[in-house]
């Protein structure tokens, strides 16, 4: 590693992800920064990740240090990853996605340029199933640059998408805006972004800077209507509220809050999480109403047939299916 170039610590969580390690781990060691660490966090794998981890850090032992904990969590194993880390700037990748070769150049780069720790760098997000030459690159009003204000009101205000692996951030900022909220099991990505720019100064959008997400092979009939997922949901979504009203109590703050609890009640509207009954009265305090959402033939149909929960689990599996489709 050379010493006269800023450190950069790539952080991976990594849980039961032998088919896909591999790959990660090639795209972090091939980065064209030189100066580079890599920290992995096995969260209590029951399948042969850790096993692969091994073999990586003998080919590779000055850049890759690995460590194992009980199953706590992505966001316990990030946190644990950033502790170990020495990095002055911070990559977090998840153990399925994979680095552009120069992400972590371009925007150190920028980085150069600047010389402001509170500045973020985003990168752009292709998403994929198989093939990353194939990815499907997401473009709407966040790729652009942007202060922290106007990024909150638009991610808010669009329930639009974010995933850690596209950002580079300094840690004086990390520290600022503070660790990942381990009591969060979804939505926790879009939390702890926003808190994040919430603490900066501006956001540079460097698209040449590539992630490549992996979408999941929707090979099982999942749900994402468990109390416990929908709380979480709903409690980064409150996280995010009290945040931009920190920064702002604009009609275009108020209508981005609105939407957002607008979406998430459509969302979860069958479910019997009392979070849902708790967004529709906050939503009533901004004066607004919410409407039954309107039902499709289809879905009136395996709801008398099946049952609700059964309808809300294939609706949700329909859509992964489709995904399936559109990306290769």
């Amino acid at each position: 590693m050379s010493g006269n170039l800023p450190l950069v610590s790539v952080c991976i969580p990594a849980y039961n992800s032998a088919k896909w390690i591999s790959d990660t781990l090639v795209s972090a060691v091939n980065q064209t920064w030189q100066n580079k660490e890599i920290i992995i966090v096995d969260d209590g794998s029951t399948d042969n990740t850790w096993e692969i981890i091994e073999s990586f850090i003998a080919k590779y032992p000055h850049i890759i240090r690995a460590f194992r904990q009980n199953n706590k969590g992505a966001c316990a194993a990030r946190n644990f990853a950033f502790r170990e880390s020495k990095g002055i700037y911070i990559q977090w990748l998840d153990s399925d996605d994979l680095l552009h070769p120069q992400k972590l150049e371009i925007q150190i780069n920028y980085s150069n340029q600047t010389k402001d720790p509170q500045i973020l760098f985003c990168g752009s997000l292709g998403i994929f199933r198989k093939n990353p030459s194939r990815s499907i690159f997401l473009e709407n009003e966040l790729s652009t640059d942007l202060n922290p204000l106007d990024w909150m009101i638009i991610f808010l205000g669009k329930v639009l998408m974010t995933q850690p692996g596209a950002w580079l951030i300094h840690r004086n900022l990390i520290e600022k805006a503070g660790l990942w909220d381990e009591s969060l099991i979804r939505n926790q990505d879009g939390e702890y972004i926003f808190r994040t720019v919430a603490n900066s100064t501006f956001i540079k959008f460097t698209k040449e800077a590539k992630l490549f997400y992996r979408k999941s092979n929707p090979s099982s009939i999942s749900s994402d209507y468990s109390t416990k997922a929908i709380e979480s949901v709903f409690h980064s979504i409150k996280n995010c509220i009290d945040i931009l009203y920190q920064k702002d109590r604009s009609n275009r703050a108020d209508e981005a809050v609105k939407y957002a609890l607008r979406i998430f009640i459509s969302r979860y509207f069958y479910s019997s999480s009392p979070a849902v009954k708790t967004a529709i009265e906050l939503l009533k305090n901004y004066g607004e109403t919410f409407d039954v959402p309107d039902e499709s033939f289809p879905f009136k149909a395996l709801k008398y047939i099946l049952g609700l929960n059964s309808a809300l689990r294939l609706k949700s599996f329909w859509g992964k299916l489709k995904n399936s489709f559109i990306l290769k």
